[in-house]
């Protein structure tokens, strides 16, 4: 295992990643989607932990009912996520 990146809970194998993903939750029956949410992806099973922090920062957008129009921006926030690789099929 590399030093400093932790371990999937889930698989216990494969490596976590910083990533920006789609982040899609329920509210008073609406549908919530956020796109390029920042988490960590383990490596081989895909399992998915979303940011902390940015996760209590949409909640307090929510919960106040905040329509100002702003969109996350993980870069100006300080986070340093990788862009996914693009899978190539071998054959």
């Amino acid at each position: 295992m590399e030093a400093g990146i932790p371990t999937c809970p889930e698989c216990r194998i494969g490596l976590f990643h910083r990533r920006l993903v789609s982040y899609l939750a329920m509210l008073d029956w609406r549908i919530v989607s956020v796109q390029k949410f920042p988490a960590r992806v383990c490596d081989l099973c895909k399992y998915v932990e979303y940011d902390k922090s940015a996760l209590a920062w949409l909640q307090t957008l929510l919960e106040t009912g905040e329509r100002s129009g702003r969109t996350l921006s993980p870069r100006k926030r300080g986070y340093d996520y990788e862009k996914p690789t693009p899978h190539v099929d071998p054959s």
